[in-house]
């Protein structure tokens, strides 16, 4: 709602990305998605106008709500800033975050 997209069934719900929800195959092995350029109206789920400017959102909501943060993290670089702060503040391990990708394939 906050970006502007369809609320449900939404081929491509991230607003950051254009992550595909339908390819389930790629979903643990691609990480890296094409970058979402606009939120032009009828375009990729995208049905009204963004009333949040996307640069300032630090974490996708979608990704909270539906419960796919799990891959959100899978796909940062152990390097990266981002997935050191989240390592910091939640306490995620190597061992931790292939149990929860290995837990979430059991699931599909």
């Amino acid at each position: 709602m906050l970006m502007g997209q369809q609320s449900g069934f939404t081929k491509y719900p991230c607003f950051k990305c254009l992550w595909d929800s339908k390819d389930h195959k790629n979903h643990y092995t691609d990480h890296k998605w094409p970058e979402r350029n606009s939120l032009e109206i009828g375009d990729h789920n995208v049905i009204n106008s963004p009333l949040v400017d996307p640069k300032k959102v630090l974490l996708p909501p979608l990704h909270i709500k539906l419960g796919i943060m799990k891959q959100f993290v899978k796909a940062l670089n152990e390097s990266d800033e981002c997935y050191k702060y989240l390592e910091s503040k939640y306490g995620i391990t190597y061992a931790r975050r292939k149990e929860l990708v290995q837990k979430s394939m059991q699931q599909m």
